[in-house]
């Protein structure tokens, strides 16, 4: 009977408890380790949706800014009233695609008759149809606030006033905006609501989301007409100024905290070894110890 005790002693504090000890401590370390990476996943991806949210907005602002670099101009109301299209062609429609990246431009008139009209060539077909669906509710829009001489958002930076919306141009995602072709001194008479109108159109769904990926590092950065359902990627819906997403942003997410998490399981196994190699030692101590008392008994 006493050496059954002993033995049963001896197999508790050797194994059973280092084994117990190392499991319970390993189990800790890997769910403190687990939360911690799951939580600083969390922030990344909140970041990174942020960041494409405000990326969209700036390039948003940089069409429309893009334009006032021709559109606020005393020559462009000259030229533009006096039909001069190889003039518009110079600084309001090619010009525009070589230096600023914007794939078409229209120039209307008040009564919104075209102008002047550059479409970039592309594999997929553009029309004019297709641009005037996208611009027209913009035009009525800006007319309006023309006619009433609202100048709500014009400042030292905002020289005029526009409109602009995330919409579809045929089959493509863009960004639509237009400007008024105004005087930048003042010399010029224009009557409100009358003004020569500017639309530029800017596909954000090739080379803008190359360009983001590439610049700020996301990986598969792509549009998409639908929500990714998988766990890897993350996506940010582009909606327009009516709330319905006109489609999303997607990109495989930047997990630093499972990189961290993999990168130390190693060390958690090994801490976990060496619990129980320690447990173990201290084990065979007890044990020893509570023999030899048993034995000068």
């Amino acid at each position: 009977m006493q050496m059954n005790w002993q033995a049963r002693s001896q197999w508790v504090l050797k194994w059973v408890l280092p084994a117990a000890t190392s499991l319970i401590i390993g189990c800790v370390l890997f769910g403190t380790l687990q939360w911690a990476a799951g939580q600083t996943d969390m922030v990344a991806e909140a970041r990174q949706r942020d960041l494409v949210k405000l990326i969209v907005s700036k390039m948003q602002a940089s069409v429309a800014h893009d334009q006032e670099s021709a559109t606020v101009w005393d020559d462009a109301v000259r030229k533009t009233d006096a039909r001069d299209l190889e003039w518009l062609r110079s600084n309001l429609g090619e010009w525009m695609h070589t230096y600023f990246g914007h794939d078409a431009a229209i120039v209307l008139s008040a009564d919104h008759g075209r102008i002047y009209e550059f479409i970039a060539p592309s594999d997929n077909a553009l029309t004019l149809g297709d641009l005037r669906l996208a611009y027209e509710p913009l035009v009525n829009a800006l007319q309006k606030r023309l006619a009433a001489g609202d100048a709500e958002g014009v400042t030292d930076r905002v020289l005029s006033i526009g409109e602009s919306d995330l919409t579809y141009v045929g089959r493509r995602p863009a960004i639509v905006s237009v400007k008024p072709i105004v005087s930048d001194t003042g010399d010029i008479e224009q009557p409100p609501g009358q003004q020569n109108l500017h639309v530029a159109v800017r596909f954000i769904d090739r080379s803008f989301v190359s360009e983001i990926g590439a610049d700020y590092q996301f990986a598969e950065m792509q549009f998409s007409d639908d929500a990714p359902t998988d766990a890897e990627h993350s996506f940010v819906p582009l909606k327009s100024r009516a709330g319905g997403a006109i489609g999303y942003f997607t990109w495989r997410s930047f997990r630093p905290g499972a990189n961290v998490m993999e990168a130390t399981l190693p060390a958690v196994g090994l801490a976990a070894v060496a619990i129980f190699v320690a447990a173990n030692m201290f084990g065979r101590a007890i044990w020893r110890r509570s023999a030899r008392l048993a034995s000068s008994s």
